[in-house]
């Protein structure tokens, strides 16, 4: 499934609730979504309402969603049929609301979800704006004609304001299984997770953490010619970014416990790391705008490329800092070590032409890795054309050959390379 169509699915959602929300409490859906939606992502989301009715406890809405993840590909243009119950409470109004699928869709999905709605969302609007959503999708137990499927089901929840609904709020997206089999693979998700306490798709938030948490990932074929295995434990993936004197920061950190490759032995631990930091934050911000205005046209005008392109360049003549520390990959019990840190200094450079030419020399990175003769003689292993030949021998002959060479230093068991890049060169500072 195309990213696009993921985010799409995400914006519809929250579409969803909006035309459910800020229009039931002042009678003006349509005015809403002409002043607000159309005016802030006019190419992506449009509505059509065809029915509403609010009473003093009561209401009903009917109305058609339609989405375009991308103006370059109208034909990829889909519409969501909506029928929502509102039901006016002491605190706000509650609402439930049915997606009507397309009827080719429907009568697909139909027997797999066992005649149940494929998405149920229920949403409550308080007086004050604030709105709570949860959409969820029913498990599933689907075994026919050699298509075995199996879930638990999938749960969004999530908050906004009316004021601001592209603004969410303590995001959690919980998939406690999947399994889809057939004759000749197999797939399944153990414990998929996402939180994230902001997200805001056009600005920069003072602060921001998420995390995507899977405990295991299994794939399998089991043709004769070469069949492949993967498999996947304690993945996390975390982010966090944070605004500090006109500065921002970003946080990334990858980690898996386990994994096993297709035609390699089982690794261990694999941690990476990637931090920038200092970019000026009122200039990414202009960028990021620029993108978006970009983003809502299929061919953007020489103009606007060109106003993108300033933009962009306004950031890198701030000057950027980049750190990778504490990266860590295992096989067994021997493990690698690697750190990097680097440096965009601040420059004046007039075009894009002139940076990406200069900024090859201006660019300044320090690195250093440690490991072990154990852990080559386990990283050769995985290439099958030289494992019968790993042994002790080999491995000091290669590793006495890029000692030549000033590529590593060695001290007993122990491997350590240090390189840096400066003024456009490369070298080993071992």
């Amino acid at each position: 499934m195309s990213i696009k169509y993921v985010i799409g699915g995400v914006v519809a959602v929250g579409a969803t609730t909006l035309v459910g929300g800020n229009l039931y409490a002042d009678q003006q859906l349509k005015s809403f979504y002409q002043q607000e939606v159309k005016s802030a992502d006019k190419k992506m989301i449009n509505i059509k309402v065809n029915h509403l009715n609010m009473g003093a406890l009561s209401g009903e809405a009917d109305y058609i969603l339609s989405i375009m993840p991308d103006p370059c590909q109208p034909q990829d243009k889909f519409d969501l049929h909506i029928k929502d119950k509102i039901t006016r409470q002491l605190t706000g109004y509650k609402i439930d609301s049915t997606v009507v699928l397309p009827e080719n869709i429907e009568k697909t999905l139909k027997p797999i979800f066992s005649g149940q709605a494929p998405v149920a969302m229920q949403s409550t609007l308080s007086w004050t704006g604030n709105i709570h959503v949860k959409a969820s999708s029913p498990a599933i137990d689907y075994n026919k004609d050699n298509q075995y499927v199996q879930s638990k089901g999938i749960v969004l929840e999530f908050d906004t304001n009316k004021k601001d609904y592209q603004l969410m709020k303590d995001i959690h997206l919980d998939m406690p299984s999947l399994v889809v089999r057939n004759d000749s693979s197999y797939f399944a998700l153990d414990k998929l997770n996402f939180e994230a306490d902001h997200i805001h798709y056009k600005k920069i938030l003072p602060k921001s953490s998420s995390a995507l948490t899977l405990n295991q990932l299994k794939f399998n074929t089991y043709t004769e010619q070469r069949p492949i295995e993967v498999n996947v434990q304690q993945f996390k993936l975390s982010n966090q970014s944070e605004v500090k004197n006109q500065k921002f920061s970003n946080m990334n950190k990858f980690e898996i416990g386990k994994f096993k490759l297709p035609a390699s032995e089982e690794f261990g631990k694999l941690a990476m790391n990637f931090d920038i930091k200092d970019i000026d934050a009122v200039k990414l911000q202009a960028l990021l705008d620029e993108l978006d205005k970009s983003g809502q046209e299929c061919q953007a005008t020489e103009q606007a490329q060109e106003k993108l392109m300033q933009a962009a360049l306004q950031v890198l003549e701030q000057g950027i800092k980049f750190e990778s520390k504490n990266n860590v990959i295992t096989l067994g019990d021997k493990t690698l070590t690697a750190n990097i840190e680097g440096t965009l200094p601040q420059g004046q450079y007039g075009t894009m032409m002139n940076f990406i030419s200069a900024a090859p020399t201006k660019v300044s990175v320090t690195g250093q890795a440690e490991s072990s003769k154990a852990f080559v003689k386990e990283l050769m292993k995985l290439n099958p054309a030289m494992a019968a030949q790993a042994d002790d021998r080999m491995v000091d002959e290669m590793l006495k050959q890029f000692q030549m060479q000033g590529m590593l230093k060695v001290e007993g068991d122990k491997l350590i390379s240090k390189f840096e890049y400066q003024a456009g060169q490369p070298r080993f500072t071992n």
